[in-house]
């Protein structure tokens, strides 16, 4: 993946870093002006890099870095995903959802423990998920870590009464 190029470029200098960003304009044939629109960096900044009188800020070379994910991903069904107990995933018989004149694929995630969650959800935003789905008991630290959207399963109040007769029928069973 050329994103991937770029940090290990960026990792061996200034010089290599701007002559693998310039590839990369060739490679997805853009000008400096499409990748400023695309990564959201002026397009001052941008020149300034290239021509090498500025070191992007940490947040510059982020940005920079979507912006040729996006582009690699292009073409691909774009993908959400969805941290939960494996029980509750098999529960899930959909695959894909249709929201407008969009198809996102549903990627599972299973998680059991706080840990597991949160290494899920980098590996998420590693695959290429655009969002996440997951208990809000772990939303509020996932969004700390991640860079995409965190929604919170919110359980509808049939689930909760579900939940508290089943409670009930255990202490009966006693």
């Amino acid at each position: 993946m050329f994103w991937r190029e770029l940090v290990f470029e960026a990792l061996k200098g200034d010089k290599e870093y701007v002559k693998k960003l310039k590839e990369g304009l060739k490679k997805f044939n853009l000008k400096a002006k499409d990748l400023a629109e695309l990564s959201e960096v002026p397009l001052s900044t941008l020149y300034k890099i290239l021509s090498l009188e500025h070191v992007p800020r940490l947040d510059t070379f982020r940005k920079i870095l979507k912006a040729f994910q996006r582009l690699e991903r292009r073409g691909e069904k774009p993908c959400v995903a969805v941290i939960a107990a494996k029980y509750i995933l098999e529960q899930l018989k959909i695959k894909e959802i249709k929201v407008k004149n969009s198809v996102f694929e549903l990627r599972e995630y299973p998680a059991t423990e706080l840990d597991e969650v949160l290494i899920q959800a980098v590996k998420a935003e590693k695959d290429g998920c655009l969002a996440i789905v997951c208990a809000p008991i772990a939303s509020p630290t996932i969004e700390k870590i991640v860079d995409i959207p965190v929604i919170s399963m919110k359980p509808g109040s049939e689930v909760l009464v579900n939940a508290i007769y089943e409670a009930a029928q255990k202490i009966i069973g006693k």
